[in-house]
């Protein structure tokens, strides 16, 4: 019968196994960094164990509720994580969002509007009219389009949904200033690229609202349909049906 040393968890490396670690350190084939990385890796994935896979997939494009928590207020129940593990995308509609350029972002704890959102993340330099405001981002997994939408820029807002593929939709304007904050607070980088984001929200002015940049300051403004701000402005598209993929 094999025998350990007291104390010594029987799950624990070998001596052999620290030897032959040792050994590919000594030759280059283990490096600090690698080691450092690996070790990091292991304790994220302890903290969030439900989400390896799509932080394996995704990188720098996935957030999940552990990240949000350290640059915001927001707080999840453990009832919260085991839903926000239980939604999760597929492994397959992961590489789907990857191959296509999608972020994917926890959503709040609770449901929120602009109003709400800039409160959180101190941008209330403009004013958010009611109506633009009674839309709101809900808690879940948020899918959101990095890059300006194909052929999008300069159509107007019927042209450029004819353009969307099956499982694909116009976000609200509350889920654009919800991604745009929070990809801005962890990643500090802007992935809407300075780009007007037009929403599915319908403004006072009867126009649909959008996600613009003023002196590169983002406020939510209002597009005409007919004309959607030059050249500059496109179509915010999420995902929220997972199970239709589209194509590669």
């Amino acid at each position: 019968m094999k025998k350990h040393a007291a104390g010594w968890d029987t799950d624990a490396p070998s001596l052999a196994q620290f030897s032959e670690l040792f050994l590919h350190a000594d030759r280059g084939k283990v490096t600090k960094e690698s080691l450092q990385n690996f070790m990091e890796g292991e304790k994220k994935e302890k903290s969030e164990p439900g989400f390896a896979w799509a932080r394996h997939i995704l990188g720098r494009d996935f957030i999940g509720p552990e990240e949000l928590a350290k640059v915001s207020n927001m707080d999840y129940s453990k009832a919260q994580i085991r839903k926000l593990v239980k939604i999760l995308p597929s492994q397959k509609c992961l590489h789907d969002f990857h191959r296509n350029g999608y972020v994917l972002i926890v959503g709040p704890g609770y449901s929120m509007s602009v109003s709400d959102i800039n409160q959180e993340f101190k941008a209330d330099h403009y004013k958010v009219d009611e109506r633009t405001n009674e839309d709101m981002v809900e808690f879940g997994w948020l899918c959101l389009r990095k890059d300006p939408y194909p052929e999008s820029i300069g159509k107007t807002w019927q042209e450029q949904l004819s353009l969307l593929l099956p499982g694909e939709q116009v976000a609200n304007i509350a889920e654009v200033v919800w991604g745009y904050f929070v990809y801005k607070a962890i990643r500090r980088e802007d992935f809407f690229s300075n780009t007007v984001r037009t929403s599915s929200t319908i403004g006072i002015e009867g126009k649909h609202s959008c996600l613009a940049y003023v002196f590169n300051a983002p406020i939510v403004a209002c597009c005409c349909d007919d004309n959607p701000d030059g050249e500059f402005a496109s179509i915010a598209v999420c995902r929220k049906d997972f199970r239709a993929l589209v194509s590669p």
